[in-house]
Protein backbone atom coordinates (compact mmCIF):
# COMPACT_ATOMS: atom_id res chain seq x y z
CA UNK A 1 0.00 0.00 0.00
CA UNK A 2 1.36 3.41 -0.94
CA UNK A 3 1.87 6.23 1.53
CA UNK A 4 -1.03 8.18 -0.01
CA UNK A 5 -3.40 5.23 0.26
CA UNK A 6 -2.37 4.69 3.90
CA UNK A 7 -3.04 8.34 4.77
CA UNK A 8 -6.46 8.24 3.09
CA UNK A 9 -7.35 5.03 4.96
CA UNK A 10 -6.37 6.56 8.32
CA UNK A 11 -8.38 9.68 7.52
CA UNK A 12 -11.40 7.52 6.67
CA UNK A 13 -11.07 5.72 10.04
CA UNK A 14 -10.95 9.04 11.91
CA UNK A 15 -14.14 10.10 10.18
CA UNK A 16 -15.82 6.77 10.98
CA UNK A 17 -14.93 7.18 14.68
CA UNK A 18 -16.28 10.77 14.48
CA UNK A 19 -12.87 12.00 15.64
CA UNK A 20 -13.09 14.70 12.98
CA UNK A 21 -15.96 16.61 11.46
CA UNK A 22 -17.14 16.22 7.86
CA UNK A 23 -15.59 19.55 6.86
CA UNK A 24 -12.24 18.60 8.44
CA UNK A 25 -12.36 15.26 6.60
CA UNK A 26 -12.90 16.95 3.24
CA UNK A 27 -10.23 19.56 3.90
CA UNK A 28 -7.56 16.96 4.84
CA UNK A 29 -8.55 14.67 1.96
CA UNK A 30 -8.18 17.51 -0.55
CA UNK A 31 -4.74 18.36 0.91
CA UNK A 32 -3.57 14.77 0.44
CA UNK A 33 -4.86 14.63 -3.14
CA UNK A 34 -3.29 18.01 -3.92
CA UNK A 35 0.11 16.67 -2.84
CA UNK A 36 -0.36 13.64 -5.09
CA UNK A 37 -1.28 15.86 -8.05
CA UNK A 38 1.76 18.04 -7.42
CA UNK A 39 4.06 15.02 -7.86
CA UNK A 40 2.42 13.79 -11.08
CA UNK A 41 2.14 17.20 -12.74
CA UNK A 42 5.85 17.59 -13.60
CA UNK A 43 5.84 14.15 -15.22
CA UNK A 44 2.85 15.03 -17.37
CA UNK A 45 4.44 18.36 -18.19
CA UNK A 46 7.63 16.59 -19.29
CA UNK A 47 5.67 14.28 -21.56
CA UNK A 48 3.79 17.21 -23.04
CA UNK A 49 7.10 19.02 -23.68
CA UNK A 50 8.50 16.02 -25.56
CA UNK A 51 5.33 15.79 -27.63
CA UNK A 52 5.47 19.51 -28.50
CA UNK A 53 9.16 19.24 -29.44
CA UNK A 54 8.37 16.28 -31.72
CA UNK A 55 5.57 18.19 -33.46
CA UNK A 56 7.75 21.28 -33.91
CA UNK A 57 10.59 19.18 -35.32
CA UNK A 58 8.27 17.53 -37.82
CA UNK A 59 6.92 20.92 -38.92
CA UNK A 60 10.47 22.25 -39.44
CA UNK A 61 11.41 19.24 -41.59
CA UNK A 62 8.28 19.72 -43.69
CA UNK A 63 9.02 23.44 -44.13
CA UNK A 64 12.61 22.68 -45.20
CA UNK A 65 11.37 20.17 -47.78
CA UNK A 66 8.83 22.61 -49.22
CA UNK A 67 11.43 25.41 -49.40
CA UNK A 68 13.89 23.09 -51.17
CA UNK A 69 11.27 22.25 -53.81
CA UNK A 70 10.45 25.95 -54.24
CA UNK A 71 14.13 26.86 -54.70
CA UNK A 72 14.62 24.12 -57.26
CA UNK A 73 11.60 25.44 -59.17
CA UNK A 74 13.03 28.99 -59.10
CA UNK A 75 16.29 27.67 -60.57
CA UNK A 76 14.44 26.02 -63.43
CA UNK A 77 14.77 22.48 -62.09
CA UNK A 78 12.12 19.78 -62.06
CA UNK A 79 11.87 16.95 -59.53
CA UNK A 80 10.55 14.58 -62.23
CA UNK A 81 13.43 15.16 -64.63
CA UNK A 82 14.53 12.12 -66.67
CA UNK A 83 18.12 13.35 -66.63
CA UNK A 84 18.42 14.61 -70.23
CA UNK A 85 18.01 18.05 -71.78
CA UNK A 86 18.32 19.30 -75.35
CA UNK A 87 19.08 22.82 -76.56
CA UNK A 88 20.27 24.39 -79.83
CA UNK A 89 23.96 24.20 -80.63
CA UNK A 90 24.66 27.92 -80.70
CA UNK A 91 26.18 30.69 -78.60
CA UNK A 92 23.82 31.79 -75.85
CA UNK A 93 22.14 28.41 -75.43
CA UNK A 94 21.65 27.42 -71.82
CA UNK A 95 20.09 24.46 -70.06
CA UNK A 96 19.37 23.70 -66.39
CA UNK A 97 18.47 20.23 -65.23
CA UNK A 98 18.10 18.14 -62.06
CA UNK A 99 18.04 14.49 -61.12
CA UNK A 100 17.40 13.62 -57.48
CA UNK A 101 19.85 15.77 -55.44
CA UNK A 102 22.01 16.68 -58.44
CA UNK A 103 21.51 19.75 -60.60
CA UNK A 104 23.55 21.82 -63.03
CA UNK A 105 23.24 24.60 -65.56
CA UNK A 106 25.40 24.58 -68.70
CA UNK A 107 25.70 27.57 -71.03
CA UNK A 108 27.49 27.92 -74.38
CA UNK A 109 28.90 31.44 -74.25
CA UNK A 110 30.91 31.46 -77.47
CA UNK A 111 31.79 29.19 -80.42
CA UNK A 112 34.90 29.74 -82.57
CA UNK A 113 34.70 27.54 -85.68
CA UNK A 114 37.32 27.35 -86.97
CA UNK A 115 39.46 28.38 -84.01
CA UNK A 116 42.88 29.69 -85.08
CA UNK A 117 45.67 29.11 -82.52
CA UNK A 118 47.86 32.07 -81.62
CA UNK A 119 50.93 29.81 -81.76
CA UNK A 120 51.69 28.54 -85.26
CA UNK A 121 53.03 25.20 -84.09
CA UNK A 122 49.62 24.37 -82.58
CA UNK A 123 47.80 24.46 -85.89
CA UNK A 124 45.41 21.59 -86.61
CA UNK A 125 46.56 18.48 -88.44
CA UNK A 126 46.29 18.39 -92.23
CA UNK A 127 42.65 18.10 -93.31
CA UNK A 128 41.36 19.05 -89.88
CA UNK A 129 40.30 22.16 -87.94
CA UNK A 130 39.85 23.22 -84.33
CA UNK A 131 36.54 24.15 -82.77
CA UNK A 132 36.79 26.13 -79.49
CA UNK A 133 33.69 26.40 -77.29
CA UNK A 134 33.64 28.75 -74.29
CA UNK A 135 31.41 27.16 -71.67
CA UNK A 136 29.99 28.21 -68.29
CA UNK A 137 28.85 25.67 -65.71
CA UNK A 138 26.99 26.16 -62.43
CA UNK A 139 26.15 23.58 -59.78
CA UNK A 140 22.56 24.41 -58.81
CA UNK A 141 21.77 21.11 -57.09
CA UNK A 142 22.00 19.90 -53.51
CA UNK A 143 25.06 17.68 -53.97
CA UNK A 144 28.59 17.98 -55.38
CA UNK A 145 29.27 17.16 -59.03
CA UNK A 146 32.39 15.10 -59.63
CA UNK A 147 32.86 15.97 -63.31
CA UNK A 148 31.17 16.97 -66.56
CA UNK A 149 32.41 14.90 -69.50
CA UNK A 150 32.12 16.71 -72.89
CA UNK A 151 31.86 15.04 -76.31
CA UNK A 152 31.35 16.46 -79.82
CA UNK A 153 29.68 14.54 -82.67
CA UNK A 154 29.62 15.46 -86.35
CA UNK A 155 27.11 14.42 -88.99
CA UNK A 156 29.63 12.07 -90.63
CA UNK A 157 29.28 9.77 -87.61
CA UNK A 158 32.50 10.66 -85.76
CA UNK A 159 32.51 11.43 -82.04
CA UNK A 160 35.37 13.49 -80.56
CA UNK A 161 36.90 13.91 -77.14
CA UNK A 162 38.26 17.30 -76.03
CA UNK A 163 41.83 18.20 -76.85
CA UNK A 164 44.33 20.43 -75.03
CA UNK A 165 45.09 23.40 -77.31
CA UNK A 166 46.51 26.30 -75.24
CA UNK A 167 46.65 28.48 -78.36
CA UNK A 168 42.84 28.68 -78.43
CA UNK A 169 42.48 28.91 -74.65
CA UNK A 170 41.76 25.20 -74.05
CA UNK A 171 44.48 24.22 -71.59
CA UNK A 172 42.65 21.53 -69.59
CA UNK A 173 39.23 20.50 -68.25
CA UNK A 174 39.81 21.40 -64.59
CA UNK A 175 36.89 23.87 -64.65
CA UNK A 176 34.51 20.95 -65.32
CA UNK A 177 35.63 18.91 -62.29
CA UNK A 178 34.77 18.86 -58.59
CA UNK A 179 31.95 21.41 -58.58
CA UNK A 180 30.73 22.04 -55.04
CA UNK A 181 27.18 23.17 -54.31
CA UNK A 182 26.74 26.72 -55.63
CA UNK A 183 30.02 26.74 -57.61
CA UNK A 184 30.05 28.58 -60.94
CA UNK A 185 32.95 28.33 -63.36
CA UNK A 186 33.82 28.74 -67.03
CA UNK A 187 36.49 27.75 -69.51
CA UNK A 188 37.16 26.74 -73.12
CA UNK A 189 36.85 23.27 -74.64
CA UNK A 190 38.62 22.45 -77.93
CA UNK A 191 37.98 19.69 -80.46
CA UNK A 192 39.98 18.75 -83.56
CA UNK A 193 37.53 17.60 -86.26
CA UNK A 194 37.58 16.83 -89.96
CA UNK A 195 37.85 20.04 -91.96
CA UNK A 196 34.52 19.72 -93.81
CA UNK A 197 32.53 18.02 -91.03
CA UNK A 198 29.42 19.71 -89.63
CA UNK A 199 28.61 19.56 -85.92
CA UNK A 200 25.59 17.44 -85.00
CA UNK A 201 25.71 17.91 -81.23
CA UNK A 202 27.79 18.85 -78.20
CA UNK A 203 27.05 16.73 -75.14
CA UNK A 204 27.99 17.03 -71.46
CA UNK A 205 27.44 14.06 -69.15
CA UNK A 206 27.53 14.57 -65.38
CA UNK A 207 29.34 12.15 -63.09
CA UNK A 208 28.02 10.66 -60.80
CA UNK A 209 24.45 11.83 -61.48
CA UNK A 210 24.15 10.66 -65.11
CA UNK A 211 22.53 13.95 -66.17
CA UNK A 212 23.11 14.74 -69.87
CA UNK A 213 23.08 18.16 -71.54
CA UNK A 214 22.75 17.90 -75.33
CA UNK A 215 23.24 20.94 -77.55
CA UNK A 216 22.22 20.10 -81.11
CA UNK A 217 20.18 17.40 -82.84
CA UNK A 218 19.97 13.87 -81.47
CA UNK A 219 19.13 11.98 -84.70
Amino acid sequence: MSDTEERLRELQELKAKQAITESEYRERREAILDQLTGVEAPRKKGRRSLLVMGIVGGVLVAVFFVLSIALLSMWGLGTTSVGTSQSPYQAGSSSGLSKEAYGARVTIERIDDPAIPTAGEEKASTGKRYIAIQTAVENIGLSNIKALDPRLRTWDGHEYSPKVVPGVGASDLAFLKNLAIGDKTEGTIAFEVTEQAEVQWLRFRSDPSGIEFLFGEDN
